[in-house]
């Protein structure tokens, strides 16, 4: 899991699958600006774990006027599943939670 330098700390993450033991291919996530409905009041600040074999990632959520440093909206939660792609693994947003 990687998070860029600077107020907003974007998470993503960098993966690679083993083919054989012969070979690497990157493992794909979606960026979350393609998900119009997640990315609302996403402002970066993200937390990645493995929580029962699935990728998890948090994040806070901002309202119209918090600023950076004071987020209001609460957390939203995202779990991604491994699945096999066309051509190589991706992860697959399965469920979407806020508390």
């Amino acid at each position: 899991y990687i998070t860029s330098t600077g107020s907003g700390a974007y998470g993503d993450v960098v993966a690679y699958s083993a083919n054989n033991n012969k070979s690497l291919s990157g493992i794909y996530l979606p960026p979350l600006s393609d998900d119009q409905k997640n990315a609302k009041g996403y402002m970066g600040h993200d937390k990645f774990t493995v929580i029962e074999n699935r990728l998890t990632r948090r994040f806070p959520l901002y309202l119209k006027d918090d600023t950076n440093s004071k987020p209001t909206g609460g957390t939203r939660q995202l779990q991604y599943e491994l699945l096999a792609g066309e051509a190589s693994w991706q992860l697959k947003l399965i469920k979407s939670t806020e508390f």
